[in-house]
């Protein structure tokens, strides 16, 4: 079905900006064990949810059912976690950085008098 492959720690050196497209279960490895995936509009590659990154999701998104997380926006990113005793790189994820809204255009002085020519 998809070609693409899976996000791993080490693919995000850079934060990646994507849309939930979708959200399935897909079998993965040679046992074929059925997990959870987020597939997203910009790139092929699928992240392999795990009660984390889910949760990382809802809290992303404030969104508990994974039906609704469709065509929002997340940041995925390399974070550490522990494995076998090391620290290892891995797939995080937090909602995108709220963009500072630019700032009003002054507004002209408003003439309280009118245009009026008043003799004197």
């Amino acid at each position: 079905m998809f070609t693409g492959g899976y996000f791993k720690g080490d693919d995000l050196e850079k934060p990646k900006l994507l849309t939930i497209e979708s959200v399935g279960k897909e079998e993965l490895g040679e046992g074929k064990e059925e997990r959870w995936v987020v597939r997203f509009a910009e790139d092929d590659r699928g992240c392999v949810l795990n009660k984390t990154r889910a949760e990382e999701i809802v809290d992303a998104t404030g969104r508990d059912d994974s039906d609704e997380w469709l065509g929002c926006k997340l940041v995925l990113y390399k974070g550490q976690t522990r494995f076998q005793g090391k620290m290892v790189a891995c797939v995080a994820i937090r909602a995108p950085k709220k963009q500072a809204k630019a700032k009003p255009e002054p507004e002209e002085p408003v003439d309280e008098f009118g245009d009026d020519d008043i003799p004197f």
